[in-house]
């Protein structure tokens, strides 16, 4: 055992075993990540990817959400992501959404550890560094999301290239990083792969120095010419993103906006007494043990110049993280204008990946020590200090109530009430106050089973340190993983939605709502009427209906087209991430012209609607189904009669084409209930013809007297062009790497 542990392959084994420890409800089939936004979003956008792959193609168009909608574009879905291709085209589609999940951690698990080793760290260290980045609240709590799985995996690996071009300056080395580079950019957060470039440019200033004088400059080179084969090789994503994006609100966004969900300075205290993210918003999170272990390695900053770059990235990131409550961030932003992104608070996965490679250090600094006198007297000062910062929150927390009430109020008057993502009215904001201040008063309770856990913890440590003979190393190690891997696994456990967001394989089990929608909805599509969002609202909101396979003509998505936004602003059924606008039954009934139109056959409800049109035909669960009767069918006539159907007949139809025989009583536009966007083609009898914009969002042509065969189909020249300069990069990098395996 004891050779086993001084090879990298026994570590390895013990990350598999960590893997498949945290994910084997997933592993043995038993449960699945299907609440909250994998429920809404990522799932059903899943099925839909399958489910064209398997025809041998992408989901360059959905026709099931909102009235069209350019979903490879999105980006979340991960369309030209190698590792999801393969998975999809492999494997059965549940088998392959869950895989993904596992073996996007082995990729950030295994990366993080060969980087760690590449920077002089014990394998042990590693490991240690390994389980703080990838099990705390880097992956496990801030990058939950798939997309953003996705995209932040590579990140170690990125870094890992990087320091092996410190090392050797090689167009292989150049290659790869490009690879890598392109891997993040197709994940499908575009804004963790700019954060993630970012942050290796400034990994790469730090390096500069560490290269031989004779290939520095060839070092930044090389750098460089990675960034613009990365951004090449991705540009079958970009290109369609990046059109799509110019037809959102978040082309123009504002200052609010980008100071959305900032770090509140508050939160730095959950690095010692995590679970306060309950209502602070999120957990800063890397373990108990290795927190204390990277400040104990930041004591070396003047003697150790990887200590000084790590402590000096990982502050930098906490800065920026802080979003409106850094004066100089919001300066920088109000000078730049670059209001594209919002949650500044996404900078923290850097500084928990500096923060873990920290922890390394200090565990290697500990255990290389012949005496643990000094570190003895620096736990005690990180223990004293943390349990007076816990004590202070139990006591101001129960005598300052009123102040602090006051305070929160005032905060939500100022800098929530009206502002973007927030559409609630005041007293549903004073009611999460009060929930949320009486979680604080659980959570700081001494007999809170949470603080409880932290406590015995505190304890585990104190008698290891102070009662453990420095001697016996090997059984502190031992204590230390265990104590570790149990400390992560029970925050994951209560604080995060990494392991919060799974539930039993019913959950997405279609109901009798469901299956009624699917069965009756046809060509029609249905809306979800969310009358107040923070009441009760219909199981099966947007985007989930692609579970069950019928058509809504809402959507969830933070790049809807602010077109169709603005359309449905009275209806509802849309929600851009900041959360579906309050409609009232009114509301629906003045625009009831609008749903017909639309195609909206049925309404969802769980409140009962006296709309004159409507009836209702299903109820299950407190779940109402209302039929409109005056629908008109996907295509008609610009008089808008349902009469216009019995002379148009679908010949063909699919997500991204549609062919129809038209009988024209007289010359008038036709109009295509599909969402006007870039790439959608007409031909009247085998003809080109323009595509007018009808109604602010369909499509229509002009349509002579007679009898015509019309057709429309998606053609996106951006993903097009995007595909022609991926796969001509892609020769560029395969030239490349043979020249330099020429070379060598």
């Amino acid at each position: 055992m004891k050779q086993a542990l001084n090879k990298d392959w026994a570590w390895i084994v013990f990350l598999l075993g960590v893997t498949a420890f945290f994910f084997w409800p997933i592993i043995s089939g038993t449960q699945g990540y299907y609440y909250g936004d994998y429920f809404l979003q990522q799932y059903p956008w899943a099925k839909a990817y399958a489910e064209s792959v398997r025809r041998f193609s992408l989901p360059l168009w959905e026709g099931q959400i909102g009235s069209g909608f350019p979903l490879f574009a999105e980006g979340q879905c991960g369309g030209a992501h190698p590792l999801r291709w393969f998975l999809f085209s492999t494997l059965p589609f549940s088998m392959s959404y869950h895989a993904e999940f596992v073996m996007l951690f082995l990729v950030a698990a295994l990366s993080t550890y060969f980087y760690a080793r590449s920077m002089g760290i014990s394998r042990a260290g590693s490991f240690f560094s390994t389980l703080a980045f990838v099990y705390g609240s880097a992956y496990a709590g801030l990058a939950i999301g798939l997309p953003a799985l996705r995209t932040l995996a590579h990140f170690p690996l990125i870094l890992l290239v990087l320091e092996k071009m410190t090392k050797k300056v090689s167009w292989q080395w150049v290659v790869l990083l490009s690879m890598v580079f392109a891997l993040a950019f197709l994940g499908g957060m575009p804004q963790m792969a700019l954060y993630s470039l970012f942050a290796s440019t400034l990994y790469v200033i730090y390096s500069f120095k560490r290269v031989e004088s004779q290939s520095s400059v060839r070092y930044l080179f090389f750098f460089l010419v990675s960034i613009i084969l990365g951004l090449a090789l991705s540009a079958i994503q970009l290109l369609p993103t990046l059109e799509l994006f110019k037809q959102t609100a978040r082309a123009s966004g504002s200052l609010e906006f980008a100071l959305e969900k900032s770090m509140n300075p508050l939160n730095v205290s959950t690095l010692f007494w995590p679970g306060f993210g309950l209502f602070l918003g999120f957990d800063f999170y890397i373990g108990l043990l290795p927190a204390i272990f990277a400040i104990y390695s930041g004591l070396d900053m003047r003697k150790d110049k990887r200590v000084c770059f790590f402590v000096s990235f990982s502050v930098f990131f906490i800065f920026l993280s802080l979003g409106r409550f850094n004066p100089l961030y919001v300066f920088l932003l109000r000078i730049t204008k670059l209001f594209l992104f919002r949650t500044p608070s996404k900078f923290l996965f850097y500084a928990c990946f500096g923060l873990a490679i920290l922890a390394g250090m200090g565990w290697d600094k500990f255990f290389s020590q012949t005496e643990k006198r000094s570190f003895t007297r620096f736990f005690k000062g990180i223990f004293i200090g943390s349990t007076f910062l816990f004590a202070t929150a139990n006591i101001f927390s129960r005598l300052l109530k009123g102040p602090i009430f006051s305070y929160f109020e005032k905060y939500i008057r100022e800098h929530v009430l009206g502002k973007a993502g927030h559409p609630h009215p005041l007293d549903h904001y004073l009611n999460t106050l009060s929930e949320y201040y009486g979680l604080l008063l659980e959570r700081t309770a001494w007999h809170d089973p949470w603080f409880l856990a932290v406590l015995a913890l505190w304890a585990a440590l104190c008698f290891i340190f102070f009662c453990t003979p420095i001697r016996l190393k090997k059984g502190m190690a031992a204590a230390f993983l265990l104590l570790t891997l149990w400390d992560l696994s029970h925050y994951t456990e209560i604080s995060t939605g990494f392991l919060g967001n799974r539930r039993g394989h019913e959950w997405v089990e279609p109901d009798g709502v469901a299956r009624f929608l699917a069965e009756n909805t046809h060509s029609y599509k249905t809306l979800e009427v969310v009358l107040d969002s923070a009441q009760e609202t219909p199981r099966w909101l947007p985007n989930s209906n692609l579970i069950a396979g019928y058509a809504s003509a809402g959507i969830y998505s933070p790049l809807v087209f602010q077109s169709y936004k603005e359309y449905m602003g009275e209806v509802g059924g849309v929600d851009d991430s900041t959360g579906f606008a309050k409609i009232s039954a009114d509301n629906i009934s003045r625009n009831h012209e609008k749903l017909n139109r639309l195609g909206v056959r049925y309404l969802i409800s769980k409140q009962a609607l006296s709309i004159e049109g409507l009836e209702k035909v299903f109820e299950e669960g407190g779940t109402l189904i209302y039929e409109n009767k005056n629908v008109l069918p996907r295509a008609y006539f610009e008089n808008a009669s349902r009469e216009s159907g019995l002379n148009i007949e679908v010949m063909e139809e699919s997500s991204s084409r549609i062919n129809l025989k038209v009988k024209n009583p007289k010359e008038q536009q036709l109009i295509f209930s599909q969402l006007y966007y870039p790439g959608w083609q007409a031909t009247i009898d085998g003809q080109p013809s323009r595509i007018f914009r009808a109604d602010g969002i369909f499509q229509s042509v002009h349509l002579p007297e007679g009898n015509h065969e019309v057709e429309w189909k998606y053609v996106p020249y951006s993903f097009m062009a995007g595909a022609g300069i991926s796969f001509m990069s892609l020769m560029v990098c395969f030239g490349l790497f043979l020249r330099g395996a020429k070379k060598t």
